[in-house]
């Protein structure tokens, strides 16, 4: 990291400050070191310590793959992974493929809706420090029957 985050703490009485920090894009623990600077710029000594997270918000790898740890679809909660996948015949779209090895029976209480036409929409999904919302929409592969793919709606996309 190049530009580490600061946030402005406030006096809860007792010689006690207290902030809160709500910008982690991802689920997991962060392991935190924090410094407190007084108004004559005299930085402390760090305190460390661990926040763990659950976010709903899910990422998108470094390949644009996205790992759905809970997708309901029929009331019944399922996981998988989507792997970006390039399409020659539209270059200017943006598609998925399932990995049918990773289905398997979604875990968490956080599930995205899978509509009846199979269209999942993406409240969030962060990629690079950015989160985005978009839906993707199922897409019959003419050159691979046996696939799962979705197409994003580029109208539906957003940055948040």
């Amino acid at each position: 990291m190049t530009d580490l985050p600061t946030i402005d703490l406030s006096s809860v009485g007792n010689n006690r400050y207290e902030a809160t920090y709500t910008s982690f894009t991802s689920s997991g623990t962060y392991n935190i070191a924090i410094f407190a600077m007084d108004q004559k710029g005299v930085l402390s000594l760090p305190v460390q310590t661990s926040v763990t997270t659950a976010s709903s918000c899910l990422v998108a790898a470094a390949d644009l793959s996205i790992q759905f740890p809970c997708a309901e679809y029929d009331g019944k909660p399922y996981a998988f992974i989507l792997t970006f996948h390039s399409y020659p015949d539209d270059p200017a779209s943006l598609y998925w493929k399932m990995v049918l090895a990773s289905f398997t029976t979604g875990t968490g209480t956080d599930c995205i809706p899978i509509g009846s036409d199979l269209s999942i929409p993406i409240s969030c999904v962060a990629y690079d420090g950015v989160q985005y919302g978009f839906i993707l929409r199922f897409y019959n592969n003419p050159y691979d029957s046996s696939g799962l793919y979705w197409k994003m709606d580029l109208n539906t996309f957003e940055a948040k």
